[in-house]
């Protein structure tokens, strides 16, 4: 896959960082086969500025941060890097900016990646940044997935060269990603009234159930529920 290689505006970077509370910034370039050039931290933090494969240059950072969130930046991308990426990469504590290499408002227009969308999770902090529109404004869009369910585009927010402000639709993130695609959930309930009134030839009833059902309709959950194995406080079936 090949991504643009557009680099972030500095000013959205500086926003980024304030917005996201972070006190690392670690600038990059991701060339062909996974390898990596770290070209710049701020502040300066002594870390080596080498090429070395990603993997090794983010257990290098991690060990170096500690659990401290950085923002993590990528300038530049070349061909052919899907292999170079893997879900562990998006668990350890930064959060990625990336050029999505499309400035159209659609959301499948941001698509464009430099790796494969199903290694991302529903946790995965990964921004993408478009090519100004007009030069007057930048488009935020963030992607991640929904566990099995193809890889989500949401917006963001906008970066406005003009007032150099960075224009964030919800700050927090759990409150953005609400819709959980109707992905499925197995539930076992035993009878324990009033919260759960449960017989064998209906469905369960109950100040529990009500406020499972209304959770599943505010974040678009399917839940099925089974009998446990034992028929009370043991397994799920």
């Amino acid at each position: 896959m090949t991504a643009s290689a557009a680099a972030a505006p500095a000013g959205l970077v500086l926003a980024l960082a304030a917005q996201l509370n972070v006190r690392s910034v670690f600038f990059c370039l991701l060339r062909e086969h996974g390898d990596l050039d770290l070209a710049a931290t701020f502040p300066d933090l002594g870390v080596p500025l080498v090429r070395s494969p990603l993997e090794d240059i983010l257990a290098h950072l991690a060990g170096e941060g500690g659990s401290e969130h950085g923002l993590m930046v990528v300038c530049d991308v070349g061909n052919d890097t899907d292999a170079a990426w893997s879900n562990s990469h998006f668990r350890r504590q930064f959060t990625w900016l990336l050029p999505s290499g499309a400035s159209g408002a659609s959301a499948s227009a941001a698509m464009n990646l430099p790796f494969s969308p199903t290694i991302l999770r529903l946790d995965s902090n990964v921004l993408l940044h478009s090519p100004a529109v007009g030069g007057v404004t930048t488009t935020v869009r963030e992607v991640y997935s929904v566990k099995t369910t193809a890889a989500v585009v949401g917006g963001f927010g906008s970066y406005s060269y003009r007032s150099g402000m960075l224009t964030v639709s919800q700050p927090s993130t759990w409150r953005r990603r609400t819709d959980l695609r109707g992905v499925t959930v197995v539930n076992s309930v035993v009878g324990y009234n009033p919260f759960v009134y449960r017989a064998d030839t209906q469905d369960p009833t109950g100040l529990m159930i009500d406020v499972l059902t209304s959770i599943t309709e505010r974040v678009n959950l399917t839940v099925r529920t089974t009998n446990p194995k034992d028929f009370g406080f043991g397994s799920i079936g």
